[in-house]
């Protein structure tokens, strides 16, 4: 587990952040896990929906997203089996709603086929989110990144936001987030992290081709964006299924 939580960093200045662009940050969570013996990703999709069913008749989880993830191209796969990917707008509602939980969750946690090895609160925030409807499976990327001397997250956000906007022009529609941890990962080495993602896995398909054709060494933001001072690494990808 230790190798897939190099995702997450030690901390982050929200005052550091662009107050110039569209999105805002907002709070997520990552719960990541191996199954129990003899359970597999059927009985884990199985509680998953009930505990939807379970969430909308507590009216407590109304603008909590869920997404459940499984590795696909990766070194890591004997680590974890999957990711619950939860979202929230903001704190206040992240909070509601584990109160709610862990008074009302007994149950359901414990026919939960699986068991929890890390659990990670993140703030994240979109650079671009792709137009279109969403389908499962999706699909999304990770990648450790390091920040160069004397930069700093802004100066990459803003560069990465810049390069989107021109990017989506020539016709990509990737979603990119960056994301950083606030709980659940200590001694990481990395700054952020980015996140890349596609409505489905043949979307992905479409706009890795457009990279190589319209956008890598043909677009300036791009190059600017390249010469901002980080680099990245660790990159693997999971298949991604909406659940709420």
């Amino acid at each position: 587990m230790k190798y897939f939580l190099s995702l997450f960093v030690l901390c982050f200045s929200f005052n550091a952040m662009s107050q110039g662009s569209t999105y805002e940050p907002y709070k997520a969570e990552y719960y990541i896990g191996k199954f129990k013996p003899g359970k597999d990703m059927g009985d884990m999709v199985k509680w998953a929906n009930n505990w939807a069913k379970w969430a909308e008749k507590s009216g407590a989880f109304e603008n909590y997203g869920v997404g459940l993830m499984t590795p696909y191209f990766s070194n890591q796969l004997p680590t974890h089996d999957f990711m619950w990917y939860g979202r929230y707008p903001d704190s206040t509602e992240q909070f509601e709603g584990l109160q709610y939980w862990v008074e009302n969750g007994g149950d359901l946690l414990a026919k939960l086929p699986a068991v929890n090895s890390a659990v990670v609160e993140v703030w994240q925030r979109d650079i671009s989110i792709p137009e279109g409807e969403s389908y499962s499976p999706g699909y999304v990327i990770y990648m450790d990144c390091k920040l160069d001397e004397g930069v700093t997250g802004n100066d990459v956000y803003d560069a990465y936001y810049t390069f989107a906007q021109a990017a989506k022009k020539v016709g990509d529609n990737l979603g990119r987030k960056m994301m950083w941890p606030v709980t659940g990962a200590q001694g990481f080495k990395h700054d952020f992290i980015v996140v890349m993602y596609a409505n489905s896995l043949s979307e992905y398909g479409k706009n890795n081709d457009l990279w190589w054709d319209k956008v890598n060494g043909q677009l300036p933001e791009q190059q600017a964006l390249a010469e901002v001072g980080y680099s990245c690494e660790n990159r693997r990808s999971y298949t991604s299924m909406n659940i709420k």
